[in-house]
């Protein structure tokens, strides 16, 4: 593909200056459509005694009684019944190491359990919490590591959700916790979908899609914001404990139990917005869907705004600011920018001809024609001339577009992130190469397997690129 490095090294530039509006893109999930023990390729159990932390009265075991998944739903269940030589019981999993990320969105459908000295929690910690270093003053490296609280809430106070951040400037036992709450009335009678929405700069805490509080990176160090690496999901039920017990347990109540409908974490699937010049220097514009598009528009304004949507195997789609997709009309009468959903004559292969400009090749086989701007635009013409080429513009992110969206996609995860030395790529294989590149896209080192020792690298920001797949991180 013509001017590759120019490409991607557009794409570094912009990729770290711009923010860009993003999609969610199901990553990985659990919903929880089977019967017995949790899936063990997707969580972790914890087993614990009582007092582990918080000073919470149960002990955590991997009994059936304790957790389980019937009826479409993970059961946590807190039980008083001695159960394992202690008085109290329940159930926690984690997904380290197994559903994990860096930003998106992270959301569980759950039903709460009410009664006084219940803490149920949804909540998030990195799957190396020793990147940041030890914490002398709590023996072990929280909160250096960053916690990410999607979701608690106490049985004597059951129908106010909290949602925090706790790091080692920020942290509830120096009462500088940042923390948010909202109130919903019937938590422990229905599901209701708690959720975070997870940038490089802010975090969004969402019920039922109702965002209640945001807290911002202030770019004030790791020890405000170390939410910038791999974090996976925690749920659990508590008894007791500083927070849960703090205005008693009432011994009469149990069992009870926390229903979680499922868990899904998604990841940003960035949509770039484009304007489409032709070679008559001319604008294309989707005139609405309500006629023949045209290329004839000499500035890019709302209709001449196309975003450039995955269409799978390889192919784009453009959506229109009207919502709506371009369609080939098979290269039998003028495109239009009316359809409802992405089908054969929606799709299209970006060929990439350098220098910001491309054509479109239908589902036809045939390439879109701009007709010069004087009629309707046609997808029936069989080799690539000048009405045939059009120069992009992008609104949102980068020039990226012309390879990452027409290759096959590859996801890259690397650990720890941010990192000292050992940089890790779990999911290549040993023969696969890949390249660190800096901010100004320069090659600064190239990988062959699963991990590399990165210790001579400055401190700053850096790109791993495999196959034309990206991974950010940061070097400490």
């Amino acid at each position: 593909m013509k001017n590759k490095n120019l490409t991607f090294t557009l794409f570094l530039v912009f990729a770290l200056f711009f923010n860009v509006s993003a999609q969610w893109k199901l990553k990985w999930s659990d919903e929880f459509n089977y019967s017995g023990t949790p899936d063990a390729s997707k969580w972790n159990v914890d087993i614990w005694d009582p007092g582990n932390v918080n000073n919470e009265w149960q002990a955590y075991t991997n009994r059936s009684e304790n957790l389980r998944v019937e009826n479409g739903n993970l059961v946590i269940e807190a039980r008083r019944d001695w159960g394992n030589g202690f008085e109290y019981t329940s159930g926690r999993i984690n997904s380290g190491y197994k559903g994990f990320t860096t930003y998106g969105r992270i959301e569980a459908r759950i039903k709460l359990p009410g009664g006084w000295g219940t803490w149920p929690a949804f909540w998030m910690m990195p799957n190396d919490p020793s990147t940041y270093g030890w914490n002398d003053d709590e023996n072990w490296y929280w909160p250096n590591c960053g916690e990410i609280d999607i979701m608690e809430e106490v049985g004597y106070d059951q129908n106010t959700i909290h949602g925090s951040v706790h790091s080692k400037a920020a942290y509830f036992k120096l009462g500088t916790q940042r923390t948010g709450h909202t109130t919903t009335s019937d938590v422990t009678a229905n599901y209701h979908v708690f959720a975070i929405e997870w940038f490089e700069d802010h975090i969004d805490w969402f019920v039922d899609d109702n965002k209640y509080y945001t807290v911002y990176n202030d770019g004030l160090g790791w020890e405000w914001w170390p939410f910038n690496y791999d974090f996976h999901v925690i749920l659990n039920l508590a008894v007791g404990g500083d927070w849960g017990g703090a205005q008693g347990v009432d011994p009469n109540i149990w069992p009870r139990q926390m229903l979680v409908d499922y868990v899904r974490i998604y990841e940003a699937d960035p949509v770039w917005t484009i304007s489409l010049q032709g070679s008559n220097g001319q604008f294309v514009s989707s005139e609405n869907g309500q006629s023949a598009m045209m290329c004839n528009r000499p500035s890019a304004d709302g209709w001449e705004k196309f975003d450039v949507i995955d269409a799978g195997d390889g192919k784009i789609a453009l959506r229109g600011t009207n919502g709506l997709y371009v369609s080939s009309e098979n290269g039998q009468s003028a495109m239009m920018c009316n359809r409802n959903s992405i089908g054969g004559w929606e799709a299209f292969k970006w060929v990439d001809l350098g220098n910001y400009q491309f054509a479109l090749q239908g589902s036809n086989g045939m390439y879109v024609s701009s007709e010069n701007g004087t009629t309707g635009m046609m997808c029936n013409r069989n080799s690539i001339g000048g009405w045939e080429t059009f120069t992009f513009a992008t609104t949102a992110k980068s020039a990226e577009i012309a390879t990452a969206i027409t290759q096959e996609k590859t996801v890259i995860d690397i650990y720890p992130n941010p990192v000292v030395n050992i940089i890790n790529i779990p999911n290549v294989k040993e023969s696969d190469m890949s390249t660190i590149y800096d901010s100004k896209g320069s090659k600064v080192l190239e990988i062959k397997g699963k991990s590399a020792n990165v210790s001579d690298l400055k401190n700053g920001i850096y790109l791993l690129n495999m196959n034309g797949k990206t991974k950010k991180f940061i070097k400490q």
